[in-house]
């Protein structure tokens, strides 16, 4: 862990995170991150895994955990984030029940704090698809909301969204939530200076991946339900011939091996393993040399109040690299210019396998899409956008007090 820092300039801040041991933490690092050169900014927050999350140690960030694992460690966990965020100015990443609601026990009042909302939660998971599910569920809710190890059930996110109006300083990660709960726009932004295609050895990543000269098609992340992995296989295994596009699958978590192997054997089975690669998880100072490596990024995102919350991270990533891009419309991006990236319907195969040829088969194309997106993430999506946003919203807060 990165020592506590010295900045004198503007002050302390506290982001709590909602768990340091699952990818919530990259959020909190990102805010953390943006925020360093004018704040001392730290992350805060429980962890329910053994280690914090991997990818997060190339942020040089100070992280500080409490790990818990049964409920009956709440009230120290509640001691302890009072002592944390005693001083500094918090930001409360996500109203979840080990968020939000620690944050409030603590004695943050929602007056005093800025509160980000970065998906819908209410969407992912156990959540019921209609209100009579909710009902039939009711016993299973009511289970789970008093498992001791269970911190973030549905019901206890339910609560913590309905906390939301008692928060008047938010931040919202798209448009889509932004007209749900309101606030200021803060986007997933990134480092320009780290996502510069121009600093990354493409060929040298091609040859560890051992990338054909065939296009290759990178989806970059972990494999979830509602992500559309399998319309991506789907999509490309009705492209033939003998530079037919191959599939690049990098990031994948040990956490779902089951899951992923079964995905890898179905791709190798339509596609061919000629036409598959994979790699696993690997430290987020490499994700650019990833990202260049495939000739044309997809995020093939399904339908559903899942996608339609969230703005997958992976989009700012491509977009900031410079890369050609085809994307679901499943998701809300309108703040990305229509010649930046190729939109598709959602969940529709052959309208995505028909804007992949399209794309695969023109490296001129390619050449002034990634170029579009490039200036696009410049202008819009770069550290210097979020700080407008973030710093105005900071300098209004008082420093907690004991």
């Amino acid at each position: 862990m990165p020592p506590r820092s010295n900045n004198p300039r503007s002050g302390r801040v506290a982001i709590i995170c909602s768990n340091n041991g699952s990818n919530c933490l990259g959020r909190s690092l990102l805010l953390a991150d943006l925020l360093r050169p004018q704040w001392d900014a730290s992350v805060v927050g429980v962890q329910t895994t053994a280690r914090p999350w991997e990818p997060g140690a190339s942020f040089d960030v100070p992280v500080r955990s409490f790990p818990i694992r049964s409920a009956a460690q709440l009230p120290n966990a509640v001691a302890w984030l009072r002592k944390e965020v005693q001083g500094a100015r918090v930001i409360v990443c996500k109203p979840k029940p080990t968020s939000l609601g620690l944050a409030l026990a603590a004695g943050v009042r929602p007056s005093q704090a800025v509160l980000d909302v970065d998906d819908w939660d209410l969407g992912f998971g156990d959540a019921p698809g209609s209100r009579g599910e909710l009902y039939r569920r009711a016993p299973y809710y009511l289970k789970t909301l008093l498992h001791p190890g269970r911190f973030n059930s549905y019901l206890g996110v339910r609560a913590a969204f309905g906390l939301i109006p008692a928060f008047p300083h938010r931040i919202v990660s798209n448009g889509w939530l932004r007209r749900k709960v309101g606030g200021e726009l803060l986007p997933h932004v990134r480092d320009s200076s780290m996502f510069d295609p121009a600093g990354v050895d493409r060929e040298q990543r091609r040859a560890a991946l051992a990338l054909s000269a065939r296009p290759w098609v990178g989806f970059i992340g972990t494999i979830r339900p509602h992500k559309g992995i399998e319309d991506l296989i789907a999509a490309l295994s009705q492209l033939g011939g003998v530079n037919a596009p191959g599939l690049l699958l990098a990031g994948l978590s040990a956490e779902h091996v089951a899951e992923e192997r079964a995905l890898l054997a179905a791709a190798q089975e339509r596609l061919g393993e000629d036409r598959v690669r994979f790699a696993y998880k690997f430290p987020f100072r490499e994700l650019p040399s990833y990202l260049a490596a495939p000739d044309v990024i997809c995020i093939p995102s399904r339908p559903g109040a899942t996608s339609a919350g969230q703005i997958p991270a992976k989009l700012f990533d491509a977009l900031m690299m410079g890369k050609p891009l085809v994307i679901s419309d499943a998701h809300d991006t309108s703040d990305v210019d229509a010649d930046a990236a190729v939109r598709f319907h959602a969940g529709d195969v052959s309208d995505l396998a028909a804007k992949l040829q399209d794309l695969c088969g023109s490296p001129a194309h390619q050449e002034r899409l990634g170029a579009r997106a490039r200036a696009v993430a410049l202008e819009r999506f770069d550290y210097a956008a979020a700080r407008s946003v973030l710093v105005p919203l900071l300098e209004r807060l008082p420093p907690q007090r004991g």
